[in-house]
């Protein structure tokens, strides 16, 4: 059963959603494969999560993704931002955060980063996971009346009370660090995602398994489009079962980041018109594939922790995107030249490296840089500091194959210019972060 609100009369009711598969009951097989006490922490880590499911009581609200006009009227599971503080011996700190969202402006992230200079002096990494079930914070999803937008799907009151839950849950999370163990570990996870044939895909699944004297941590890294449930109901899809499978499973926290989801989505192989059952078989495959992978992770045999962020400036050419912004459907983006700033970084945390991504990145583009990082275990955070829509090369964006996502693309130069910024920083991963736009 579900505690949903009906906001056309405003009164909660208890329903029973039959399509929805009941949530995982624990095998209580999960064994802790670090002991805290028996290894020398090495790491200050803090997590903390906040609500950001949206109050219904009022009325419904705009949901993000597919087309627009697509209203939410029930809560089906929560939606929460997730964060992992960590700090290194160095005294330099990386936040992490996850949201079940389905992606952020460039400016949005700016005005969370100055809610939280006051307390958290280091790179805050804010992801979205990309659900296709959450209110429209971008605004392109609004109410549209034989093609032609009306008016914005964003509420500023519930972006603010967003931005708000963010900066709060960062700041627990800063403030509740302690001595950890990090250990890292992968798999190669088929039968989920799915890519037009011939196209490459990352079938990768990496955790960073962060063990503290009490609890443990699971950041996964996955990639695949968490838009199953096309529904009026509020959900982070398949996902809500992952986070739900592994919970249950280690009694732990779980933060999720999708990965190079650029034209990957889900399989849908079986009986796709029971799509919860089907979603709730994904996400228990994440999450088992998550434990699986937890089991056989190393211990960091390094201590680093390290960031170089750049900024590049991009031509912002999609005219859908132009037009919204002229016509108040979303924010002005654009420098006084007519360019995007885009953000890209590269962090180190031990063993780990991670490549971050403003956007849906395109697999091929995301696997070549894989291969110049140079620590064991390599992540793609896509979607992160920013959700600019797709990121293709110019040759895949000119080619005819993708012209779905060229229509959701700023530019057809971007996965080139991330390319060669990302390269660049990887041929000098010594040198002091960058501030300047290329």
């Amino acid at each position: 059963m579900y505690v949903v609100f009906l906001s056309g009369c405003g009164v909660a009711a208890t329903l029973m959603l039959k399509s929805s598969p009941e949530l995982h009951v624990p095998s209580n097989q999960f064994r802790q494969p670090i002991s805290f006490f028996e290894e020398k922490p090495v790491f200050s880590v803090g997590f903390a999560k906040r609500s950001i499911t949206p109050d219904l009581s009022k009325g419904g609200v705009w949901l993000a993704g597919f087309f627009p006009s697509r209203t939410g009227w029930l809560i089906h599971d929560e939606l929460f931002a997730k964060c992992l503080v960590i700090r290194g011996k160095n005294n330099v700190s990386v936040g992490i955060v996850s949201t079940d969202l389905l992606g952020f402006l460039p400016s949005d992230i700016q005005e969370i980063e100055k809610r939280v200079s006051g307390f958290f002096h280091g790179k805050l990494l804010v992801h979205t996971t990309h659900t296709h079930s959450a209110p429209d914070v971008m605004g392109l999803w609004g109410f549209n009346l034989f093609g032609l937008p009306l008016f914005s799907g964003r509420e500023e009151e519930y972006v603010h009370f967003v931005k708000n839950q963010i900066a709060a849950c960062v700041k627990e999370a800063d403030e509740k660090k302690e001595p950890a163990v990090i250990a890292f570990g992968e798999t190669r996870l088929e039968g989920v995602a799915r890519i037009r044939a011939g196209a490459e895909i990352d079938d990768m699944l990496s955790v960073m398994h962060v063990r503290l004297e009490n609890r443990s941590l699971f950041l996964v890294n996955f990639a695949v489009h968490p838009n199953l449930l096309y529904s009026s109901y509020i959900t982070a899809d398949l996902l809500q079962y992952t986070y739900d499978y592994i919970e249950k499973e280690t009694g732990g926290e779980v933060l999720y980041v999708n990965g190079a989801i650029g034209a990957v989505h889900p399989q849908q192989s079986g009986n796709i018109r029971n799509r919860w059952g089907r979603a709730k078989e994904l996400g228990t495959m994440i999450g088992r594939a998550t434990l699986e992978a937890t089991q056989s992770a190393k211990i960091s045999t390094s201590d680093s922790l390290f960031f170089k962020t750049a900024l590049i400036r991009t031509p912002l050419k999609n005219k859908q995107f132009i037009k919204a912004m002229r016509w108040g459907l979303m924010r002005d983006e654009r420098q006084p030249d007519g360019t995007m700033v885009v953000e890209v970084n590269y962090v180190i945390i031990g063993d780990g490296g991670i490549l971050t991504y403003s956007g849906e990145v395109f697999p091929n583009i995301a696997l070549a840089l894989k291969k110049n990082v140079l620590q064991q275990y390599k992540f793609t955070f896509g979607l992160t500091n920013g959700g600019i829509g797709y990121i293709l090369t110019s040759e895949d964006f000119h080619s005819g194959r993708y012209r779905y996502h060229t229509r959701v693309s700023v530019s057809p130069v971007i996965g080139d210019q991330i390319f060669d910024a990302i390269t660049e920083m990887l041929a000098s991963p010594d040198t002091a972060p960058e501030s300047a736009p290329k």
